[in-house]
């Protein structure tokens, strides 16, 4: 069995049509399967060449599993994903692998949103168009020290959500569940805007986390004793 030119298997005898009852556009009279194909492709800051090269055999293996396409173009500073797939969530997931990678999250962590219940957010928090900062008189030095308050919860942040944060020099990229990211986003906006450090809060939700598992766990003891 030959993968046709797209990379695909298939048990068809491509030496003939296949026997059909009705016309299917996919087949030309020659019987060769054609299949459109969708290609994404994004730029690369060039600093992020070495890694992207060094983890494309890995990234593309897995790729290949979900029936894509990956590649990195070292020429123009591009990576590409193709599909012949046309599901609309799948190719929104795609888009949202190529804006994660471009923005240094690892290319293993952003494969993660193929799973079905990974989300993504890209926060910006310096004074660019949309940035947390750009019209509330935040100065270099002030936002610098707001980004090392918030990176000093980092960690403890992303055991409490279940995300994986990406801290950058005008964005903050999160990937995770849905209400974890929302966690990460109001807690960035605080720090950022309001000067308010993660820490207080984490300790008050980890706590908050910690009294309902003892509550869970008193529930299961009585109804075993019942």
């Amino acid at each position: 069995m030959e993968k046709n030119q797209n990379g695909l298997v298939g048990e068809h005898d491509m030496s003939k049509p296949p026997e059909v009852n009705t016309f299917d556009p996919s087949w030309s009279d020659e019987g060769i399967l054609q299949l459109e194909v969708v290609s994404l492709s994004k730029r690369y800051p060039k600093h992020l060449e070495p890694y992207l090269l060094q983890s494309f055999p890995e990234a593309q293996q897995v790729f290949s599993i979900i029936r894509f396409t990956y590649m990195v173009d070292p020429y123009n500073s591009c990576i590409t994903l193709s599909t012949t797939r046309k599901e609309p969530a799948v190719i929104r997931r795609a888009k949202e692998f190529l804006q994660l990678v471009v923005h240094h999250m690892p290319a293993h962590l952003a494969f993660t949103l193929f799973t079905g219940w990974r989300s993504s957010d890209i926060i910006k928090i310096g004074r660019q168009d949309g940035g947390l900062c750009k019209d509330i008189g935040v100065s270099r030095e002030q936002f610098h020290e707001r980004k090392n308050l918030f990176r000093d919860s980092k960690d403890t942040l992303e055991r409490l959500t279940s995300c994986n944060i990406i801290i950058q020099s005008k964005t903050i990229v999160v990937i995770g569940n849905s209400e974890g990211i929302k966690i990460v986003r109001d807690m960035v906006k605080d720090c950022f805007v309001s000067n308010e450090s993660p820490a207080p809060k984490i300790r008050r939700a980890e706590r908050e986390l910690a009294r309902k598992d003892i509550e869970a766990v008193r529930r299961r003891l009585h109804e075993k004793q019942h």
